[in-house]
């Protein structure tokens, strides 16, 4: 009900709206990948790359270099029939820059860096269904999360992401400059309401930084990207709320953003198919999972 109030709302932040905004930059992007050791294939003009035929096990550095590259490029990467394990999952990650501490909180354990995401036949999934940055909340979030393929379905349950540092080269400077007068606050709070409800048993809930994962951290809206230097619009669904607006226009100014950078040609839908490994850029891009399918599903 929200949503569909700001949609019909006068804009808190002055962002352009869909399907305007796309076509006044059209054509959006090339899918000139550059000279590459590896054989990528785009997956849509402003979004992602796929890669098939090539282990991440045997792997040398320099192409595990150009995976890196290539996710900030082009902030998804899907790698397909890799047959892993929990410790290879984790070697990778180690060479992508994982310093070996707990990142993401969320999975079975709270422990591992490789977690189990477990949905039973029939189960209506509540999991990851806004657009969202991976643990936002957190001081550190995740730079970069993997996502692997144990049992899906042949259809359905596929996860959809967005290019949200595309469409922030798109505004103009006297925007830009007002938009860096904003920032976001990104807190648990919203999704610890909604686990309390229908998943009490959570370990997330008794855990020792719940407090601090409510506070939640503070942050530009207009964000630089650590690596790649460029802008990106930072806010998402479950997590933001924009400080500088008192409640509902706080959330309202975060369903702007996420109006503008969902735009369909800023993304693309993937299909996780068991032996497929995802990386996403979670610094420069926002995703969800789709609940449109009662089908079994594990992942990693």
């Amino acid at each position: 009900r929200l949503a569909s109030a700001i949609m019909a709302s006068s804009p808190l932040l002055g962002l352009p709206r869909y399907p305007e905004a796309v076509a006044a930059n059209w054509p959006l992007q090339r899918c000139d990948l550059g000279k590459t050791l590896l054989e990528w294939v785009p997956i849509q003009p402003a979004i992602g790359a796929m890669l098939d035929g090539c282990d991440v096990k045997d792997m040398t550095d320099e192409q595990v270099a150009e995976v890196k590259a290539m996710l900030y490029q082009r902030k998804v990467v899907v790698l397909k029939n890799q047959v892993l394990r929990d410790e290879d999952i984790e070697n990778l990650a180690a060479r992508l820059g994982w310093d070996g501490n707990r990142i993401d909180p969320f999975g079975k354990s709270l422990s591992n860096a490789v977690q189990t995401i477990a949905r039973q036949e029939g189960q209506i999934n509540r999991f990851g269904v806004r657009w969202h940055y991976d643990s936002a909340f957190l001081e550190r979030p995740p730079e970069i999360t993997l996502i692997y393929g144990v049992e899906t379905p042949a259809v359905g349950c596929d996860t959809v992401f967005t290019n949200t540092e595309l469409p922030c080269s798109f505004l103009d400077q006297k925007l830009k400059e007002r938009l860096s007068s904003y920032h976001i606050n990104d807190s648990y709070a919203m999704v610890h309401a909604q686990q309390k409800r229908v998943d009490p048993d959570n370990a997330m809930l008794s855990d020792p930084s719940v407090e601090t994962w409510l506070r939640g951290r503070t942050a530009p809206l207009l964000h630089t990207h650590s690596k790649t230097g460029k802008q990106v619009l930072r806010a998402c669904e479950p997590y933001s709320t924009v400080v500088e607006f008192e409640a509902p226009q706080n959330k309202a100014a975060v369903y702007e953003v996420v109006d503008y950078v969902t735009s369909p040609e800023f993304g693309c839908r993937i299909h996780l198919e068991a032996n497929t490994l995802v990386l996403n850029d979670n610094e420069g891009s926002l995703h969800k999972a789709l609940n449109d399918s009662p089908a079994k599903r594990t992942i990693k």
